[in-house]
């Protein structure tokens, strides 16, 4: 498969019926396997937790 853009994997999947578990853990692998990258969305980590990783990320490097 040709990617044009990064993968958004929608986490969710994994609490939906059989089909959208197998559909999420085969793109998963094919994500991490051909393009080493992408998005995770329906995580439902803190939006604030996020900003406060991404700025003590950005203050490191």
């Amino acid at each position: 498969m040709i990617w044009t853009s990064l993968p958004v994997l929608d986490l969710a999947q994994l609490a939906g019926i059989e089909t959208e578990q197998t559909d999420f853990l085969t793109r998963l692998r094919e994500s991490v396997r051909d393009v080493d990258f992408f998005y995770l969305i329906n995580h439902d980590i803190n939006p604030q937790l996020q900003q406060n990783v991404q700025s003590i990320t950005r203050a490191f490097f």
